[in-house]
């Protein structure tokens, strides 16, 4: 509950048109002259899509300063329906819209969490892709194999188009890779050029054009290993205006950093000192970082110290607004893991924080202790308590760093200077017991008993109970049976509302016949306790041939049926080829054919019908 996730990811927009995506590629290997690969794709618009409303549905934030959040944003022009608990309010009366963003709205009245919201509307066309994309690049690799040394330098280059009548773009991007590997140290160094009129293939949202470069070096001696590196990136990112013109705004993002280990037989020891800043629109903002550590091993008791400090400056968000100021933390981390013996080992975890942001301080502490008893007889256990207060989120949660110009230096990128966090922190109880029983040599039985809460400005606000078991069974003749039972029970504080789920998944698999095997399954999810409650059941399976011992081929289908919030009827269908390359790794060829249903008559989106074939490479790791 502690952790920070980030999901990127790309959707079909809503009221967009319709399109092909189709490339070819090749590459061709010349030995020691090197590899060449070229590559070509494009992208054409189809079609218009009629234009369709979307509803949202919320409960009450309680105070009018509270603000509700659209999922889209609405199309101006189009009448926008809200009903509080069925009843129809009026703009400006009961709510008023956000003057700077259209997708927030405010009641001028408190809202109760007991009271239902419907919001229709009809979302704005989000298509990027306003005209045919065409793009051609190709790469050359020269490999690097002297005496001492080794490594490569790769040249890759790519035009994109947009061929649209009203705002076409052009250009071409570039780019140059060096990595040379010397018996003490490596070196890696990387120049980027993609101008602002470069268009790929996918939307331009999810494009980052940059003029960039980045050094690298890491060096060792004996136990000793330190290293370098430094990244410069001037980013500009493109949107449209209202009338569809291409807008782009730029940025700078840097990062630097440092790091220095020593590894020896009794412990180790670990210093890092990093910078990141970035300055756009967004305004400028600054993160430095240094981190030292020490692990010691005495017996079999392995101890761990880490210190940080951390000093930052940057848009902070408050009740009252968004407002340019300092943070600093500083932390002390311990841990401990002992093998106590006889299958047994226990480990424990704490650490303190001071933060202050802006001229407040906060102090956050964690705690955490578990035990696991592994023995060689047929049960195993393990056990765990966290207990976290505001812990290392206490201030912090509230500065943005400026990584919004592209997270992680990938392009999944927003507008320079990104969004900055809100305000608050979080308090977390956790425990957690787990099971597993072998009763014979062809069954286990496993169970589960989790009870957490959480309370904070930046958490969910429930106590959650879940608790469940399965049973493995090996009915002989390479047939196996899996079963589960799970039940989960969530009440939400400040409000009388609850929520509950049973769910039951079954499957079973083998394969009585030299080089075919089967697998079939069905699954239930019975659930209660509010208005967004879904009953749901679904089964699958599928047949595969091996045909030698690297390749298969297979047919799978998969079909649901759901109840309640949102029904629906899905299903898919599709013949697999793989192709295994090596161990784990396997190219995968698929033709698929799928269908979602709307059963709400009420629900005019969501629904398709497609079919396509797909080329991925799959890597499977297991567990």
């Amino acid at each position: 509950q502690t952790s920070t996730i980030v999901a990127s990811y790309e959707t079909y927009a809503y009221n967009s048109n319709t399109g092909t995506i189709q490339g070819v590629g090749g590459t061709y290997d010349f030995g020691r002259y090197g590899k060449l690969g070229l590559t070509s794709m494009e992208q054409l618009v189809g079609g218009n899509r009629s234009l369709t409303t979307h509803t949202d549905l919320f409960q009450g934030f309680g105070a009018p300063s509270t603000p509700y959040f659209l999922q889209f944003a609405p199309l101006t022009g189009y009448p926008i329906i809200i009903k509080v608990d069925g009843i129809l309010q009026t703009q400006g009366v009961d709510y008023i819209f956000d003057t700077g963003n259209p997708s927030i709205f405010y009641f001028l009245r408190f809202m109760p969490a007991t009271s239902n919201i419907d919001v229709t509307y009809t979302p704005q066309p989000t298509q990027a892709v306003n005209g045919d994309r065409k793009v051609f690049g190709y790469d050359y690799t020269i490999p690097i194999g002297l005496k001492g040394r080794s490594g490569s330098i790769n040249f890759s280059q790519a035009t994109g188009k947009l061929e649209d009548a009203l705002t076409p773009l052009s250009g071409t991007a570039r780019g140059i890779d060096a990595n040379l590997n010397f018996k003490t140290f490596k070196f890696r160094a990387s120049v980027r050029d993609v101008p602002s009129g470069f268009v790929s293939i996918e939307t331009r949202g999810f494009n980052r054009n940059e003029k960039a470069t980045s050094f690298a070096l890491d060096a060792t001696k004996g136990h000793f290993k330190y290293g370098a590196s430094t990244e410069n990136s001037l980013v500009s990112t493109s949107t449209t205006d209202a009338k569809g013109n291409p807008i782009f705004t730029t940025g700078r993002v840097t990062y630097s950093h440092a790091f220095a280990n020593l590894d020896q037989k009794a412990g180790s020891w670990s210093l890092e000192e990093s910078r990141s800043s970035s300055g756009g629109s967004g305004g400028e903002t600054r993160v430095d970082t240094t981190s030292l550590s020490n692990t010691r091993h005495v017996g079999k008791l392995a101890l761990s110290m880490g210190l940080q400090r951390l000093n930052g400056f940057g848009p902070i968000v408050t009740t009252t607004g968004t407002s340019f100021g300092t943070v600093s933390s500083n932390s002390i981390n311990l841990r401990s893991d002992y093998d106590a013996g006889h299958s047994l080992t226990l480990s424990g975890r704490t650490s303190f924080s001071a933060i202050r942001a802006n001229g407040e301080s906060g102090n956050g502490t964690d705690m955490s202790f578990a035990a696991s008893y592994h023995p060689a007889g047929a049960l195993t256990l393990d056990a765990s308590y966290a207990l976290s207060r505001s812990g290392d989120l206490a201030a912090l949660s509230q500065f943005q760093n400026g990584l919004g110009y592209g997270y992680g230096g990938n392009g999944f990128s927003g507008s320079p200077g990104g969004t900055p966090y809100g305000n608050g922190a979080t308090n977390l109880k956790a425990l957690q017991l787990f099971s597993t029983l072998r009763t014979s040599k062809r069954s286990n039985i496993e169970t589960h008993f989790i009870d957490s809460e959480t309370q904070g400005d930046v958490s969910s606000n429930t106590k959650t109970l879940s608790y469940g078991g399965g049973v493995q069974l090996d009915l002989g003749g390479t047939h196996l049976m899996n079963l589960s039972l799970d039940r989960t029970h969530t009440s939400y504080y400040g409000t009388d509302n609850q929520s509950g789920a049973t769910t039951f998944d079954m499957y079973m698999s083998g394969s009585p016949i030299k080089r075919w095997s089967y697998r079939l399954g069905a699954s239930t999810l019975l659930s209660s306790g509010t208005q967004y409650a879904q009953d749901r059941f679904a089964f699958d399976g599928g047949i595969t041939r091996r045909l030698c011992s690297n390749q298969s081929l297979s047919f799978q289908f998969q079909s649901g049926h759901t109840t309640g919030y949102l029904p629906q009827d899905d299903g898919m269908m599709g013949m697999f080829y793989s192709y295994q390359l090596y161990k784990n790794i396997a190219l995968v060829g698929s033709y698929k054919v799928r269908h979602l249903t709307n059963l709400d008559p009420l629900q005019q989106t969501g629904w398709y019908k497609a079919r396509g074939f797909d080329l991925e490479l799959s890597m499977d790791f297991g567990r």
